[in-house]
This record gives structure tokens, sequence and C-alpha cells, in this order.
């Protein structure tokens, strides 16, 4: 089993893809740590910017050889191959959850908006839709614990989210996105 988790950022990619590796007892591997070990980028500032076609080439000949892991990060539909997954979890949240996390995390209001904006209208899951077709499926995680998003990603529970039919009636909402 070859298992990708990607997701808006503070969606809990990295817990829910550590939880599930140490269940099936497998390989966890960290996009964006992988990336910066092997150099695939370089600093601007506090931010590492990938090289995506260096990452593409060395993170697809380093999981050639992998044949049981779990792997998450943002970049998943930009750097690894559809043919080295089997299936592919989007981790959706709840923009309003994502801005407080966003907030708490020190995220200027810009970037947050624009990540709450990004989630709202399913950036990384249209990606993961594009670069993995139907290996890709969502998992709304604004109320799930831990546990909850590895089994909703073991049984493949594909959630409806659809945050932009949400905001028409959420005024809070609305008023993030605008």
């Amino acid at each position: 089993m070859r298992i990708g988790i990607t997701g808006s950022p503070r969606t809990g990619k990295t817990e829910a893809a550590k939880a599930l590796s140490s269940l099936l007892k497998c390989n966890f591997y960290d996009l964006n740590s992988l990336c910066i070990e092997r150099n695939l980028g370089k600093s601007q500032g506090d931010e590492f910017v990938v090289n995506i076609r260096k990452a593409r080439n060395a993170i697809s000949a380093f999981l050639r050889h992998q044949e049981r892991f779990v792997i998450s990060g943002l970049l998943l539909p930009d750097i690894v191959p559809s043919r080295m997954l089997d299936q592919v979890a989007v981790l959706r949240c709840n923009p309003k959850i994502l801005y407080e996390r966003y907030k708490k995390a020190g995220y200027s209001e810009e970037k947050a908006k624009d990540n709450v904006v990004a989630e709202a209208i399913g950036l990384v899951y249209s990606q993961s839709v594009k670069a993995f077709g139907s290996k890709a499926f969502q998992v709304d995680v604004s109320n799930m614990n831990v546990n909850d998003v590895v089994d909703a990603i073991l049984k493949r529970k594909n959630s409806e989210v659809d945050w932009l039919r949400d905001a028409e009636k959420d005024k809070e909402l609305l008023r993030l996105l605008l």
C-alpha cells in the first residue's frame, strides 16, 4: 500500500500520516522534509522554496524502491507521480477553523486569507484530482480527531465538501472569503 496525504496547510496531514503509517507498520515520509534534506530547492527568507522539477525527479527515484509507505505534503500533486501511489487522501477543513489555526500559528492576515480562499475553492483537491484522477478523494476533517481521520482514509470515505455553498448561509465564512 502506497498512500499519499495532502491538503491545505494546518489540516493535519502530518499527524494523520504518522498515525496511519504506525497503524499499517510502514514507512512515513514528510515531503517537505525530504525536499529540505535532499536540497531540492533554496531558502528564501524564512521559507524553503522547492524546485518542483528537481524534486519530482529525486522523489520519484527515492520512492521507486519503496513498496509500502505513507507520504504527506502540500506539494504532493506537483511532485509525486500518480504511478507511485495507490490512493491519495485530500484533507479538507472548514475555512473558519483553518483561519483560527493560521492566526494562532502567526500567519499574516494576507497569508491566512489566501490559504482560506484556496481551501474554500478546493484548490488542493482540484490539483489532486488532476494529478491522481480517481485515486484522489477528500476527507472533511473539520470535526474529526486523528483516529477518525485515519479510519476515514482506510475506509476511503469520500466527504462531500462545498465551502462556497456553505458561505451562502454563513455570513462569517462569507466575510473571510471576501
